[in-house]
């Protein structure tokens, strides 16, 4: 559409010269008008600044770059998930364990024995799973905070999420609630934490710089919740409280299910 209107204002401006000093308009041939083309486009190329033409060539350099990092992080993504099914305390080949995934979608005759099946397909491909997802969330999550913040430095518990969710959950642990109420308050006390550090900044701010407040305020929340912990800690059982709320604390995905993957799948996507 640009070089159509391009063209017609090109000619127009021809037959008016001719008009003006009485001269006959020349027809323009094919060859010619496509001529007169690359000549608007040439100048027009010309007319851009030295800093927007660095901006592209660092743009697509960029892209360049980011596309081979991607390539090479799914490369190793998938070298290190294929040493993860091979390690552990039943060794499994790499051949055995490409036959016993493929063989669940697709008939072949077995050459490996049932119990390598049964630790690949019900024990590490949950906690493999686990991994990718809850890797996933927390990179997401990094990269959120460090887009809203603008600071390559700032992590998802910065405002004092993870601490909120730790004071959650070791409360339901406290009072011997079940797995299920555990994970519901871990993901409210986060959602609270948060909330909590957003209002403080508010109230503190006044026109003043609101990300520093919010930051300032996220630390703040973190310290506090991060003493609750330590009183719920105090006050566990030690002979049962005290090592499921540490365990938990810690973090593991030995205990994962394909039913605690069915559970998390909605909080994963959100």
């Amino acid at each position: 559409m640009a070089l159509n209107q391009k063209k017609h204002f090109r000619l127009r401006d021809i037959k008016k010269n001719s008009a003006e000093t009485g001269e006959a308009a020349i027809p323009l041939s094919l060859e010619e008008q496509e001529e007169l083309f690359e000549i608007d486009i040439d100048k027009e190329q010309h007319l851009l600044t030295e800093n927007e033409q660095r901006f592209i060539e660092a743009y697509r350099s960029d892209r360049r770059k980011n596309l081979l990092i991607l390539i090479l992080s799914l490369a190793v993504l998938c070298v290190v998930v294929l040493v993860s099914f091979m390690l552990g305390r039943y060794a499994v080949t790499p051949v055995n364990v490409i036959k016993i995934l493929v063989s669940q979608f697709l008939p072949i005759d077995q050459t490996w024995e049932e119990i390598y099946e049964t630790v690949v397909i019900k024990v590490r491909v949950p906690r493999i799973l686990a991994a990718l997802a809850v890797g996933g969330s927390l990179a997401v999550a990094g990269a959120s905070y460090q887009g809203l913040f603008r600071n390559p430095m700032v992590s998802p518990d910065l405002l004092g999420a993870s601490a909120g969710a730790s004071v959650g959950a070791c409360a339901m642990m406290l009072f011997n609630q079940t797995g299920a109420m555990v994970t519901a308050g871990a993901f409210v006390m986060g959602i609270a934490a948060v909330a909590l550090s957003y209002f403080l900044s508010k109230a503190v701010g006044k026109g003043g710089n609101m990300v520093l407040l919010l930051v300032l305020c996220g630390m703040t929340v973190k310290t506090l919740f991060t003493a609750i912990v330590s009183i719920i800690k105090y006050l566990a059982d030690t002979e049962e409280q005290l090592p499921a709320i540490t365990y938990w604390l810690m973090g593991s995905i030995a205990k994962v299910s394909y039913t605690d993957l069915a559970f998390f799948v909605i909080p994963f996507l959100i």
